[in-house]
């Protein structure tokens, strides 16, 4: 990170009023005084250089901002001809200082903007500029281009407004408007003031289902102007869940790394589990081990590690993908399985399933007494018998595995074909 530091000119000159008087002057600061010359005092405020033009006799000046963390210090030292170093964490506080006392120059210099912004960083700079009084626009930039790298609980500490402004930024980018109302309904449930988010939604771009969805989620007396305008666009427009606004991705079967697919262009895209970034829902009918992270459905989509989902014992097991309103034709799929030798619990019998509601199920692919995954991390590419786009995936147990249970464990599942992407921002 590029960290700037700051010194002041000769500027302040400017402000010293003309008489020979050089009493003590004290800057109070919540329980705390800071004495100097009241040359530095004039230097620095321009506000105190024109109370001391009006009446020479003013020897302190009350600052009304918290500082819990001391940072009148470093502007304190900075009076006195020590630079300073500006971060996120005292940078609202320099700025609302700044602010208060006049001092443009100080203020001018932190909206250069000179501290990089990082997925670390951009929250706590967020809320330090927005009350140091400072533009955030390259936050908001930033924050919606990458919004799928936070959850609910960090972008909670952000005001509605603030996350307004987020969502309807013409950079947001997102998988779709199911992942977005998701996301609110999360918000919504720390804090309901969140509802007001609603009207960032497109929501002609949303299914059936997930206006169902959304109308038993949300009740009348949530429904505000924006939000009404928004439903509106809907209710006068043609619905079309395919919309002009929506991106496709295609990727073809590779021979050299099976695992190459859309899972992992997706997981490159948002930089991490398509799951846990709520971009891909991968679920099952069960898990072994519920108290444990390594035996759950997503791991598949975790290709860098050999963990396994590993299901209950049960006839007619299943695990799912769910697109979040993106479409898929799958040309081919991969699977791979885990460690155990040959006649263990590996794939043997197997039906994949597409599907645009979660409840109509067709076949995309079938393969009975199958041996090609009967072996330690065995791994094989499937070409498709049928191409149709859906947004359900399917994965289901038909007959025992190798080892005569009805139990599966698999370490990767990966997709070839076409993603239809929504981008409706």
């Amino acid at each position: 990170m590029n960290i700037p530091e700051f010194s002041l000119s000769s500027r302040g000159l400017k402000n010293i009023a003309d008489n020979s008087n050089h009493d003590r002057f004290t800057f109070i600061v919540g329980t705390k005084h800071y004495t100097c010359n009241r040359f530095f005092a004039d230097f620095f405020s321009p506000k105190i250089a024109l109370l001391h033009s009006a009446d020479s006799n003013v020897d302190s000046f009350t600052i009304p901002i918290n500082d819990p963390h001391s940072y009148f210090d470093q502007i304190f030292n900075l009076m006195h001809g020590s630079p300073i170093t500006v971060n996120e964490d005292n940078i609202g506080f320099i700025a609302s200082v700044g602010n208060f006392l006049g001092n443009d120059e100080l203020v001018e210099s932190i909206r250069l903007d000179s501290i990089e912004i990082d997925f670390n960083n951009v929250i706590p700079m967020t809320i330090a500029k927005i009350n140091g009084g400072l533009p955030i626009t390259n936050e908001i930039s930033f924050l919606a281009n990458n919004i799928t790298n936070f959850n609910e609980f960090q972008l909670c500490s952000l005001e509605p407004s603030i996350l307004i402004r987020i969502l309807e930024s013409e950079e947001l980018s997102i998988p779709g408007e199911e992942w977005l109302m998701k996301l609110i309904k999360k918000l919504v449930e720390i804090n309901p003031t969140y509802k007001a988010l609603y009207r960032c939604i497109a929501f002609e771009n949303l299914t059936e289902r997930e206006m169902q969805e959304f109308v038993n989620i949300v009740d009348f007396e949530d429904i505000n102007i924006e939000i009404w305008n928004a439903l509106c666009r809907r209710l006068t427009s043609k619905v079309n869940t395919e919309s002009q606004h929506s991106s496709k991705i295609t990727i073809k079967k590779n021979e050299d790394n099976p695992l190459d697919g859309i899972i992992n262009y997706l997981t490159q895209k948002f930089g991490g589990n398509v799951h846990k970034k709520g971009i891909v829902n991968i679920t099952a009918l069960n898990c072994v081990d519920e108290s444990t992270d390594i035996y759950k459905p997503y791991v598949v989509a975790d290709f860098n590690d050999d963990n396994v989902y590993w299901s209950k014992n049960q006839p007619g097991n299943w695990i799912m993908f769910d697109f979040n309103g993106n479409s898929i034709s799958v040309t081919d799929y991969t699977l791979r399985t885990y460690d155990g030798v040959v006649g263990c619990h590996h794939f043997k019998s197997w039906i994949v399933e597409g599907s645009n509601d979660s409840s109509n199920w067709f076949e995309i692919d079938i393969k009975t007494n199958n041996f090609d995954l009967n072996g330690s991390f065995a791994m094989k590419t499937f070409h498709c018998s049928t191409i149709e786009p859906c947004k359900f995936i399917r994965i289901r147990m038909i007959g025992p595995d190798h080892a005569g249970y009805d139990s599966i464990k698999l370490c990767s599942v990966e997709f070839f074909g076409t993603l239809n992407i929504m981008n409706n921002h």
